[in-house]
C-alpha cells in the first residue's frame, strides 16, 4: 500500500483530500502545517508528499528542499492556485515531480498521484528488470537502464496491447523506427511484416502511389494496378517516418482512412479497406505546425492518440557505456572479430560527447572503432575524428569489466559534473543528464567525497 503524506492548512481541502486518497486504497497521514510536516518526515517516508505551496509558517519551496533532504525518494506533488513559470522552474530545481492547480478534481489529483508512483517504482526497480528482454531483442535493439528508457520500455509494452495511433517525437538518429519495430515485435500483429513509408524522402506523387497505390492508367507509365503499402499492411503496421513532411492532400486522403478505415488508389474509383495500424514518426513539433496552419488539427488529433517522447542520448548519458558494449558485441560479432573490450579512456571520451547524432552516431562511432581496431580493445584514437580526450587522463588502453568500466567512468564524470557546477547537485544532474535523486544515490552508493567548489 503507498503511503500519502498531505500537507495542507485549509481544512475543507484537507478533507477532501484525505476521503479521496483513502478511497483508492492509499495509506494516508497529513500535516497541517509545515512544523507538523517537518516532525513527521522525520519519522517515516512517504511515497508521495502532496503539499500546498503557500503556507503560513514556511515557503511551499523551503519545505520541498527539506523533503528532499531528508526523504530523497519521496515524489514531490505541489498544489498551488497561483502557478506560473517562474514558480514552477523554481519548485522543480528543489525537487519538485509535478503541479496541480487549485481548483483540481480527485480523478486528476488521483492520475498525479499514480503518475509518480510509477516513475518511483521504475526509478527503483533492479538495473537487471529489463535485461533479459533486451538481450532476447524484445525492443528490437534498443539497450539501456536509465530512468528515461525504462519508462519507454513501459509505454512500448503497454501501448503495444492496442490498435491506436502513435506519434514517436525524437530528435535525428534517436531510434524512433526501433521503437516502432518494438511496439509491432511486442504485439498481436506481430506475425506480418511491418510497413515504413520515408514520407520526408518522397515527393507528393510518390507517397500517395507508395502509400494508396495506384490503378491502371492513372497516370503515364502506371501499366497495371499496384497495391499500396496501406493495403499490403492490413493486420499488421505501417509507420510513417517523418509525418510532419506530407502534404495537405496527402494529410486529407491519410485522415478520411484514419476515420473509416478506407482509402483510394490513385486514379481509382473504388475504395478500398485496411485495418492496418498506423504509427507516425517526428522530428518535429506536430502542435507547432498545427499552429502555423502546415499541418491539419483534425489528422493530429486523430494519430495524437498515443504519443512516446524518446529523450537524447546527452540526456540518459549513464546508457552510453552499456549501448557501446551492446553496439561492439554486435559488429565484433559481424566483422568475426575478437573484440571484447572498451578502454575506460575511450568511455570516458564518450561520456563527455554531446551526441548531436544520438544513438545513431553512437552506432556508427562503434561500428568504426571495430573497424579500425585490431586488438581485443577498443583505444580512444579507434573513435570518429574530432573526439578530443579533453582533460580525460590517458589509462594506457587499460581493459575493464563493463560493469567496472560503467562504474569508473559514472564516478569520474560526477566529479567532473560537480566541479564545473560548482557543486550544485541540481544543476550537476541535468549536466550528466539524469535527476538530481539519481545523483545523490550514486554519491553515496560511491561513497564519493564531494570536495568543496567555489
Amino acid at each position: 500500500m503507498a503511503t500519502i503524506l498531505i500537507i495542507e492548512d485549509d481544512t475543507e481541502i484537507r478533507g477532501m483530500l484525505v476521503m479521496g486518497v483513502k478511497s483508492y486504497g492509499y495509506d494516508v497521514n497529513t500535516a497541517i502545517d509545515g512544523n507538523s510536516a517537518r516532525e513527521l518526515l522525520k519519522g517515516k517516508k512517504y511515497d508521495v508528499v502532496v503539499t500546498d505551496l503557500v503556507m503560513p509558517d514556511v515557503k511551499g519551496t523551503e519545505l520541498i528542499s527539506f523533503i528532499k533532504e531528508v526523504s530523497p525518494d519521496s515524489k514531490v506533488i505541489v498544489m498551488t492556485a497561483h502557478a506560473s513559470v517562474k514558480v514552477a522552474k523554481e519548485c522543480v530545481e528543489k525537487g519538485a515531480a509535478s503541479f496541480v492547480i487549485k481548483p483540481f478534481s480527485m480523478e486528476q489529483m488521483y492520475y498525479t498521484i499514480e503518475t509518480a508512483l510509477t516513475e518511483k517504482k521504475l526509478m527503483e526497480e533492479e538495473e537487471t528488470s529489463y535485461e533479459d528482454m533486451i538481450s532476447e531483442n524484445i525492443f528490437f535493439g534498443l539497450a539501456g537502464k536509465s530512468v528515461e528508457m525504462k519508462k519507454i520500455y513501459h509505454t512500448i509494452l503497454t501501448v503495444a496491447k492496442t490498435s491506436s495511433p502513435v506519434i514517436i517525437y525524437g530528435e535525428t538518429g534517436s531510434g524512433k523506427e526501433m521503437v516502432a519495430r518494438a511496439i509491432h515485435l511486442n504485439s498481436d500483429r506481430r506475425e506480418r511484416e511491418m510497413m515504413v513509408v520515408d514520407c520526408g524522402a518522397l515527393s507528393e506523387h510518390l507517397f500517395q502511389s507508395e502509400l494508396f497505390g495506384y490503378v491502371r492508367g492513372a497516370f503515364t507509365g502506371a501499366f497495371k494496378d499496384k497495391i499500396g503499402l496501406l493495403k499490403a499492411a492490413s493486420g499488421s503496421t505501417i509507420l510513417l517516418d517523418e509525418i510532419g513532411e506530407i502534404s495537405h492532400q496527402a494529410q486529407s486522403q491519410l485522415l478520411r482512412f484514419l476515420q473509416n478505415g478506407e482509402f483510394r488508389p490513385v486514379g481509382g474509383t473504388q475504395n478500398l479497406r485496411s485495418d492496418a495500424r498506423v504509427l507516425a514518426a517526428t522530428n518535429v513539433d506536430l502542435e507547432e505546425r498545427v499552429n502555423s496552419g502546415q499541418f491539419r488539427e483534425d489528422l493530429y488529433h486523430r494519430l495524437n492518440v498515443l504519443t512516446i517522447s524518446l529523450p537524447p542520448l546527452r540526456n540518459h548519458r549513464e546508457d552510453i557505456p552499456l549501448l557501446s558494449y551492446y553496439f561492439l558485441r554486435n559488429f565484433a560479432r559481424q566483422q568475426k572479430k575478437s573484440i571484447r573490450n572498451i578502454s575506460s579512456t575511450a568511455l570516458s571520451v564518450m561520456m563527455a560527447r554531446n551526441w548531436p547524432g544520438n544513438v545513431r552516431e553512437l552506432k556508427n562511432t562503434i561500428e568504426r572503432a571495430v573497424t579500425f581496431c585490431q586488438d581485443d580493445t577498443i583505444l580512444p584514437y579507434h573513435l570518429s575524428p574530432g573526439m578530443e580526450i579533453s582533460d580525460v587522463n590517458d589509462e594506457s588502453g587499460t581493459a575493464l569489466s563493463l560493469s567496472e568500466a560503467i562504474h569508473r567512468t559514472e564516478q569520474a564524470q560526477i566529479v567532473r559534473a560537480m566541479r564545473e557546477c560548482k557543486g550544485n547537485k541540481q544543476a550537476a544532474a541535468r549536466l550528466l543528464g539524469i535527476d538530481r535523486i539519481t545523483l545523490w544515490r550514486k554519491i553515496k552508493s560511491y561513497n564519493l567525497k564531494i570536495p568543496t567548489f567555489s
